[in-house]
């Protein structure tokens, strides 16, 4: 078999088209579509470039080569990785030796010949329209993202806009700046584009334009547009009232009164009262609405950032009038609430119901990552989405990589990124390293990749920015190296021109508390000092942590004492210290920081926790009893610990409770525990009284309820896909270390949200560094 695969700037993504030509079979190729493919949108042109590669049949039925073989829309399904034919990438293709026209007719002709002499079709040309560029002509000089926008369009609207544009391109004086007046006309015409008049409204409108000079090809696509948007009654009301002699210009005309009708439609009125309005017309209608404002309505929905209004803006999609379809724009708003409400699989499948006149653009891919990214999606569906835009030859810009970078935990995938960025000729700005360097955190990378990323801004010339370096920061840490931390540090000022912030310090102190560094942790603070930057809250919860897990408890307490007195410390800096005297077994200390916090106001259960822990681990069974006292005469309840987790179909919080009270999470809690226990888990029973017997202990750990709403999630979220636990108290050692564990057996992204922090889970590693 030999596997064609034809393309013109990026020759082996599947954005091109790419057949398998069997044993005995030979295949013409015309400006870069080879016939008997369907027609897929393609930038070949003219430059067409070929390479011949061998596969097997296996190969073709596997990714990539099987994802370039689908033709047209088809439902997404996770890609375990981007289809990009590395094995084909030339470093660089020099211009001269791409193949013409002729120079693959002739390579065809020797292929045939070499098939058993096959005989050759006539040879012809591809159909192209006439005046439809893929591009805006050069010296219009229109900015990168009008160029863009302008090539998302199908190629009717490109046609429509190009006429538009082009009369005042010719009298640029009509307009003070041409890149904004383009980008309004490019999403008018993108949003009307596709519309059509019913049948009988068409009829009505043909006779009353008879004899007038009036014909229906006078209205342009906004006004075809904007009077298929209105309800029927209102839209017959119009042609019915129109005097085709008196009017000058017919397209204006009916915008015009299609404006106007807009103005007298009810849900337009209850636009002006707020969202509370908007609602109660939407609950009441039973009939067609103004389409335009429908378009507001969905919009303010979708602001609105909660699951009951981004379900109301879905059920509005249903009520656009026949013939008027939602604009592309209200579905990418669409696509992009779905995440902010965790509802990202119903922004896939309004996607795969797209209509077909609507052609995805860059905003609906970066909608639609951005959907799957913060609403906990798989890294797979990221993929398939990605493949999509390549197949569909949608050009990507800096946003659109740095929202795919924001989702990924792969730092092969990230370097495809970067590669696919400079074969393209997108300089990277600092969004997109930013996310890189995100990206590589999650990745658990080295060192190196990291020191790589902040290369790589230098030789662009970006101008960065401290949170670019909090990022680098975060991202060191977990590489546990702290020694870079430190270096760094020392050298932003100087070195990188950048003025450090206090977010910067704490940060960079934070990843020396993870890692235990107490000298690395001083000589930050110390360079803090010269650089006369004020600590905040925060920075002081780092310093307290940093002096704890050290083993510096003395330390520890003394700097909490001393700066308890100038502010009000949060709960992490009691839970700081609690822990370090949970970690050297100081019992009397942990007593005298719970009975100070108490003094000074009310306790979270989660100081009580950490006391009665080291008591009861330092043998001190009257600590620990006092402790239960302290928290009954408090007032303060312990709660019975439940753990959520939001279904992946509904978005419905799952909750779940201590025991083992159900069948089937048991089951799942078994295989889970299986699982990490093959990849390392050790319990802790020293968590339960030591008079109970091991194997009742470890039974009781099994069952907690974090452990339970994670094996629940492991068997219904999508594979690879990120899982947030949400707990009422604090988590326990045991349940943080089985998800630390999880978290790089089943190669997902885990975090729990309790009553004292997030946790991030990671290859193996907590982002809390084992210290909450």
């Amino acid at each position: 078999q030999l596997t064609l695969v034809v393309g013109a700037t990026r020759p082996m993504l599947i954005g091109d088209s790419a057949v398998v030509l069997h044993e005995g079979q030979a295949l013409q190729i015309d400006a870069g579509v080879p016939h008997g493919i369907p027609e897929q949108h393609s930038t070949c042109g003219p430059r067409v470039s070929i390479n011949l590669f061998v596969a097997t049949q296996a190969q073709v039925g596997s990714p990539p080569l099987s994802a370039c073989l689908l033709a047209g829309r088809r439902p997404l399904e996770p890609a375990p990785q981007l289809c990009a034919f590395r094995w084909a990438r030339p470093v660089t293709l020099d211009e001269a030796l791409r193949p013409t026209d002729d120079l693959l007719f002739d390579h065809w002709r020797a292929c045939s010949e070499a098939l058993d002499g096959e005989q050759l079709p006539p040879r012809k040309r591809a159909k192209h329209a006439v005046g439809v560029p893929a591009e805006l002509p050069t010296e219009w000089g229109v900015d990168t993202k009008v160029a863009l926008d302008f090539a998302g369009l199908c190629a009717g609207a490109r046609e429509v806009c190009l006429q538009r544009l082009q009369r005042v391109v010719d009298d640029r004086e009509k307009v003070n700046d041409l890149n904004s007046y383009c980008s309004s006309v490019i999403k008018g015409v993108g949003d009307t584009f596709g519309a059509e008049l019913q049948p009988q409204l068409r009829e009505a409108l043909n006779f009353k334009l008879k004899g007038s000079g009036w014909t229906l090809a006078d209205l342009d696509s906004s006004a075809v547009g904007a009077l298929a948007g209105l309800p029927r009654h209102s839209a017959a009301e119009i042609v019915s009232s129109l005097n085709s002699a008196t009017v000058g210009n017919l397209s204006a005309f009916m915008t015009g009164c299609a404006k106007w009708h807009h103005t007298s439609c009810p849900l337009a009125r209850a636009l002006q009262s707020g969202w509370d309005a908007v609602v109660k017309v939407l609950a009441g209608c039973k009939a067609e609405v103004h389409s335009q404002a429908l378009v507001q309505a969905i919009q303010m929905a979708c602001e609105q950032h909660t699951l009951e209004a981004f379900e109301v803006a879905c059920s509005a999609l249903l009520l656009f009038p026949p013939g008027c379809t939602p604009p592309l724009s209200t579905y990418n708003s669409l696509f992009k609430a779905a995440g902010r409400v965790g509802r990202w699989p119903k922004a896939l499948d309004l996607f795969n119901k797209l209509p077909e006149i609507l052609q995805p653009n860059r905003y609906t891919y970066t909608a639609l990552l951005d959907a799957v990214v913060h609403g906990g999606g798989p890294q797979t569906m990221l993929f398939a989405l990605w493949n999509d835009m390549q197949r569909t030859g949608v050009a990507a810009d800096p946003q659109l990589f740095s929202t795919m970078l924001q989702g990924c935990s792969d730092a092969a995938v990230a370097d495809e990124l970067l590669g696919d960025m400079d074969w393209q000729g997108i300089v990277p700005n600092r969004e997109v390293l930013t996310s890189l360097v995100g990206c590589y955190r999650r990745a658990g990378a080295p060192t190196a990749k990291a020191w790589e990323a902040l290369k790589l801004a230098k030789c662009c010339g970006l101008a960065l920015d401290c949170q670019f370096f909090v990022s680098l920061v975060i991202a060191l840490g977990f590489a546990n190296d702290t020694g870079a931390v430190v270096l760094l540090v020392q050298s932003l000022r100087d070195v990188y021109k950048v003025k450090p912030d206090v977010f910067f310090y704490t940060a960079a102190i934070a990843q020396c508390a993870r890692a235990g560094d107490m000298a690395g942790a001083e000589t930050i603070i110390s360079q803090m000092q010269r650089d006369g930057v004020e600590p905040n809250e925060h920075t002081h919860c780092a310093i307290i942590a940093a002096y704890s897990k050290a083993g510096h408890l003395k330390k520890a307490v003394e700097y909490f004492d001393l700066t308890n007195k100038e502010m009000a410390l949060p709960i992490e800096a009691y839970c700081s210290i609690l822990s370090g005297c949970r970690a050297v077994l100081d019992n009397t200390c942990a007593l005298r920081i719970l009975k100070k916090a108490r003094q000074l106001g009310p306790v979270k259960s989660a100081c009580y926790t950490l006391t009665r822990q080291c008591c009861a681990m330092a043998g001190d069974d009257d600590g620990a009893a006092k402790a239960d006292t302290w928290q009954k005469r408090d007032g303060v309840p312990t709660h019975i610990p439940t753990s959520t987790v939001d279904d992946p179909l509904t978005g419905e919080p799952i909750a779940f409770q201590p025991g083992n009270d159900d069948e089937s999470v048991a089951a799942s809690v078994k295989t889970m525990m299986a699982c990490v226990k093959s990849a390392g888990y050790d319990p802790r029973l020293w968590q339960y009284d030591p008079q109970i017997s091991p194997e009742e202990r470890e039974e009781r750990l099994k069952y907690h309820t974090e452990k339970k709403a994670l094996a629940w999630a492991l068997q219904h979220f999508p594979q690879g896909s990120s899982i947030t636990v949400r707990k009422t108290i604090r988590c326990c050692v045991d349940c943080h270390n089985t998800f630390k564990v999880a978290s790089s057996a089943y190669g997902r992204t885990l975090r729990i949200l309790d009553q004292v922090r997030m946790h991030e889970f990671t290859a193996g590693k907590c982002s809390c560094g084992d210290w909450w």
